[in-house]
C-alpha cells in the first residue's frame, strides 16, 4: 500500500506498536499507530494505480485494526 494522503492527530499519546493499524472508518480514514502519535491516512495509491481516497480503497481492499501498515 502506498500512502499519499494524511494528517497526524493525536500526537500527546504515546502508542506502542508503530505501524499497526488500530481504527478503519471508510469516512475519517485508516488510523495508524506512530512511535509519537498517530497517523489518519486519507489517501491511498497502490502501485500503478491511480490515487483513491480511503473510501474508494475500501471498497476493494481488505483493512482490518491490528495489521500492520507497511511491513512489519
Amino acid at each position: 500500500r502506498g500512502l499519499v494522503g494524511s494528517e497526524m492527530c493525536i500526537r500527546d499519546r504515546m502508542y506502542p506498536d508503530p505501524g499497526r493499524i488500530f481504527l478503519v472508518d471508510k469516512n475519517k480514514g485508516i488510523f495508524v499507530e506512530t512511535g509519537n502519535g498517530a497517523v489518519i491516512i486519507k489517501d491511498l495509491m497502490k502501485e500503478g494505480k491511480k490515487r483513491m481516497n480511503v473510501l474508494e480503497f475500501l471498497k476493494g481492499n481488505r483493512v482490518v485494526a491490528g495489521e500492520y501498515f507497511g511491513k512489519k
